[in-house]
């Protein structure tokens, strides 16, 4: 299962415990990501989400964005 989150590089990186499990730059990649990993219910999400621009993201909401597109799909 994820279990934290962050924005890298204009990318989601997703780890379980401290291993990274898969980064992911679109909505497809990302709702891959989580049905094939499954999301823990107390995932936590970085802060990097909330200042995603300073990520590689064009917008401090991107990578919000992406998560919340992909969800909508899972």
């Amino acid at each position: 299962m994820i279990t934290f989150i962050t924005a890298k590089n204009g990318s989601l990186e997703f780890f379980k415990g401290e291993t990274v499990i898969g980064t992911s730059a679109t909505v497809k990649e990302t709702a891959a990501m989580i049905a094939t990993h499954g999301i823990e219910s107390g995932c936590n999400l970085s802060s990097s989400m909330d200042f995603a621009d300073e990520y590689g993201f064009e917008n401090y909401d991107d990578a919000w964005n992406l998560f919340e597109a992909a969800m909508e799909l899972v």
